[in-house]
């Protein structure tokens, strides 16, 4: 197995971690970096050649970014457009498909990818216990940081992390926010439900209840759909399968137990202040103030979207080409608002095309991720590496010569 194919895989894996923090090179961070590292060895100095044929729907991804070109080349002949915004934006989001389409070409090696998820995932949920169980002991809390590294915000960077958890304690573990820690965990307990490698049924689903723990405890309302929609696949897949003989006889059983435990474990859920917060958020009218933050994100961009003429509607303003740095939009009203009707078009073949080709575990993430993109920016975020891996890898068995994908 060859060395830079592993650091390949630790890369993808670490980079929604490692994205949060700055480098000397403004706007660049040290995922980034770590990332522009692997694509120069890879292109100039590794002998290896690549052999494994790409999933179609990859394709699809570069269909998106030539249509992100063009489009901004178009629209800026009516409408005024920040090239500064727009070229960085568009500079990340292609560093981020380059990234994909060299690993479905071989660059990231599967086996390596795995431990290197599994790993982090591991480490992502003990930290959020530790700050859990510390906070809860002394009134402190823990701030997983990297020493002598500073967060590519500086806002961020004065935050008094105790002062805030004193007034709204929300455990993020090693990331800014809990909602970036549910990004990445829920794609851990897909993995856990749904990965057909893993051999210990028992092991898995033990894991696989730390981890919705560990979601819930985070105090995200995104956590609590998102533990909903994976747990409601995962028992329906388990009811109706056929080839499962014990749950085929004992059907009726399983779903008296089943609701027995929902019940008691959401009267132990609402029992819990802190826990029972991130509910409020996410039922509450959105006048209330818990839930502006929730249904502020549902409902973000929509006015933008809704002041733009025509033309603007179907090409879109740009990628990245937004009002303000600071601007927050949603997955869906950035890609309506940037690239218009047709590039949403563009991007939802992907999803269909990905959805036919991938096995139970990547539709479900795919699944996750539509949801996801309804109040989060995260497709144009650095997540969709790790989600494009996790959906494209499983079919990467094809046998080639001399790739990364060999193990020595």
């Amino acid at each position: 197995m060859k060395i830079d194919s592993r650091f390949y895989a630790w890369s993808i894996v670490l980079y929604p971690w490692l994205s949060i923090y700055g480098t000397l090179i403004n706007g660049v961070s040290v995922g980034d970096l770590l990332l522009l590292i692997d694509l120069v060895y890879i292109a100039f100095f590794s002998r290896n050649r690549f052999q494994i044929r790409k999933p179609l729907s990859v394709r699809n991804h570069v269909l998106f970014l030539t249509y992100c070109l063009l489009s901004v080349c178009f629209i800026s002949l009516f409408v005024d457009v920040n090239f500064w915004f727009v070229a960085k934006r568009f500079l990340k989001y292609t560093l981020f498909i380059v990234v994909i389409i060299y690993m479905c070409k071989g660059a990231c090696n599967k086996k390596e990818f795995y431990r290197a998820f599994t790993m982090f995932s591991r480490v992502s949920c003990v930290a959020i216990i530790i700050q859990y169980l510390v906070f809860y002991s002394i009134g402190k809390y823990v701030e997983f940081k990297i020493p002598l590294l500073k967060y590519c915000n500086d806002v961020v960077e004065s935050i008094d992390y105790t002062s805030s958890a004193l007034i709204s304690f929300r455990p993020h573990s090693l990331f800014l926010e809990p909602a970036h820690f549910t990004y990445f965990i829920s794609m851990y307990l897909i993995f856990l439900l749904f990965n057909s490698n893993r051999v210990s049924r028992i092991n898995r689903i033990g894991e696989a209840i730390v981890v919705t723990a560990c979601m819930i405890s985070s105090v995200s309302s995104t956590a609590i759909i998102i533990v909903a929609i994976v747990w409601v696949s995962y028992l329906l897949q388990l009811l109706f399968n056929r080839k499962a003989k014990f749950v085929e006889n004992n059907r009726l059983l399983i779903i008296v137990i089943i609701a027995i435990c929902a019940i008691v474990g959401f009267r132990f859920y609402m029992s819990s202040p802190q826990l029972s917060y991130s509910l409020n958020r996410l039922l509450f009218s959105q006048n209330e103030t818990l839930a502006t933050s929730t249904w502020g994100r549902l409902d973000s961009g929509k006015s933008l979207v809704e002041s733009l003429n025509f033309a603007q509607k179907l090409f879109g303003m740009g990628l990245g080409n937004l009002p303000s740095a600071s601007t927050y939009l949603s997955s869906v009203y950035y890609i309506l608002y940037c690239t218009g009707y047709l590039g949403a078009i563009i991007y939802a073949i992907w999803g269909v095309h990905a959805f036919i080709e991938s096995s139970l575990e990547g539709k479900l993430i795919l699944v996750v991720v539509v949801a996801l993109c309804v109040s989060s920016p995260i497709i144009i975020s650095g997540y969709i590496m790790l989600y494009n891996a996790l959906i494209y890898l499983p079919q990467l068995y094809i046998k080639c010569d001399n790739s990364l994908n060999k193990e020595d």
